[in-house]
C-alpha cells in the first residue's frame, strides 16, 4: 500500500479529473493566469534520475509564470489559495482566483487576486511517486497571446538558442517578428512571420551568455482590425522595446531565470503579426549543475 494522503480539491467540483499522484520530487510549477482566476498549472519533476513533465490542466491566460524550486534541496510544503464564484456567466461558475505556494524557503506568488472569499490552506509533505506516462514531450507550450483565432498557425518550436531577433514595425502596431538561432553549431534563420512596417529593429542577443527570460505585449482591435500592439523581450541581462504602442490589453510571459526559453509559435498573415506565444523548456537540475562544474577552470599543478 503506497502511504500518500489525498486532500481534496478545493473550488469546484465540476469539469475533468486529473491526478498527478506521485509526481512529487518538482523543478518547476508552470503557471497561467489573468487579473480574475487561475487558468492553468503544470509541473515539471525528477522520476528516477530523468526530468519528467506532467500534463497540462486547464488553459492560457494573460499572464504565465516559471515558478523554479532548487531540487532536491528545496521542496513543497504548502499551498494556499482562494476560490469563489466569478460572477461572469449565468450559473456564476466557482473558480480558483489565486494560488500562492511555499516550499521549506520561500513563498512564490499569489498568482492572481486575493480575493476575500474561500480559502484553501493545505501543508504537504512524505509524497511518494509513481511511472509516469511513456514518451511525454519535454516542452511547455504557452499561449498564443494575441489573436490566435485569426491567419495562419506558424511553430518555431526548438529555436531555442537565439542570437538576434529582427522586428517590424509602426507607432501603432507590430507588423513581423523573425528570429536567427544556433542549431548544432550552426546559424539558422526562422521563417518570417508578418510583414513590412516603418521601422525595422535588429535585437542582438550576447549569445551564449545571455538568454530570453520573457515576452510582454499588448493586443487591441479596432472595428475589423486587429492587432499586436506591441512587444517588449527581457533577456538575464535587460530588456528590448516596447516596439510599437502600449496600449490595449496586456499580456506578459516570465520563463525564469534560467535557459526555459524553447521557441516562439503564434500566428500571422501576409501583413501583420496577429499573435505569438512560446515554449518552455524544463532543465534537468543533475545535467545543469554537471555543465557548471565542467566550466569551473581547473589550476594546472606547478
Amino acid at each position: 500500500m503506497e502511504m500518500i494522503v489525498k486532500v481534496g480539491p478545493y473550488g469546484k467540483r465540476q469539469g475533468n479529473l486529473w491526478n498527478d499522484k506521485g509526481q512529487s520530487m518538482l523543478t518547476n510549477i508552470f503557471i497561467s493566469y489573468d487579473t480574475i482566476r487561475i487558468k492553468s498549472i503544470q509541473t515539471a519533476y525528477m522520476l528516477g534520475g530523468k526530468l519528467q513533465l506532467s500534463d497540462k490542466h486547464g488553459g492560457d491566460g494573460v499572464m504565465f509564470k516559471t515558478v523554479e524550486i532548487d531540487y532536491p534541496s528545496e521542496f513543497l510544503i504548502g499551498i494556499t489559495g482562494y476560490t469563489s464564484a466569478d460572477g461572469l456567466t449565468d450559473d456564476s461558475v466557482d473558480v480558483i482566483n489565486s494560488l500562492t505556494f511555499e516550499t521549506n524557503r520561500r513563498k512564490f506568488g499569489p498568482f492572481g487576486p486575493e480575493v476575500p472569499a474561500s480559502l484553501l490552506n493545505k501543508r504537504l509533505q512524505n509524497l511518494l511517486y509513481m511511472d509516469p506516462k511513456n514518451g511525454m514531450e519535454m516542452m511547455v507550450k504557452f499561449g498564443p497571446r494575441g489573436w490566435g483565432g485569426l491567419g495562419t498557425h506558424w511553430d518555431d518550436k526548438g529555436q531555442s538558442m537565439l542570437t538576434q531577433i529582427f522586428i517590424s514595425y509602426d507607432s501603432k502596431r507590430v507588423y513581423s517578428i523573425q528570429t536567427a538561432y544556433m542549431l548544432d553549431g550552426k546559424l539558422q534563420l526562422s521563417n518570417k512571420h508578418g510583414g513590412d512596417g516603418d521601422m525595422f529593429k535588429t535585437v542582438e542577443i550576447d549569445y551564449p551568455s545571455e538568454f530570453l527570460t520573457g515576452i510582454s505585449g499588448y493586443k487591441d482591435s479596432l472595428f475589423s482590425d486587429y492587432m499586436v500592439k506591441s512587444l517588449t523581450f527581457e533577456t538575464n541581462r535587460r530588456k528590448f522595446g516596447p516596439f510599437g504602442q502600449e496600449e490595449g490589453t496586456h499580456f506578459c510571459i516570465e520563463l525564469g531565470s534560467k535557459r526555459f526559453f524553447g521557441g516562439f509559435h503564434g500566428t500571422s498573415d501576409s501583413n501583420y503579426l496577429l499573435s505569438i506565444g512560446v515554449y518552455v523548456k524544463p532543465i534537468n537540475p543533475s545535467e545543469e549543475e554537471t555543465k557548471i562544474q565542467s566550466t569551473v577552470p581547473i589550476k594546472a599543478r606547478r
